[in-house]
């Protein structure tokens, strides 16, 4: 169970990275992290890329 809810909260944080402009340590508290190096630890392991890097890879364009 704390795998299944550690890969939701991983792919949470990275919908947001990918389409807000929120600082990566919010995002990690948002999702439940407030550590911002355990939260890039347990990012970097998922995606091989750190929050900032895969923020700047993977963006998409915000529209209103």
């Amino acid at each position: 169970p704390m795998a299944y809810l550690s890969g939701r909260r991983v792919e949470f944080a990275a919908s947001l990275l990918r389409r807000t402009e929120l600082p990566v340590s919010e995002v990690g508290a948002m999702v439940g992290w407030p550590d911002a190096n355990h939260f890039s630890r347990r990012f970097r392991e998922k995606f091989g890329l750190s929050p900032t890097r895969y923020r700047h890879r993977f963006r998409t364009a915000v529209q209103f």
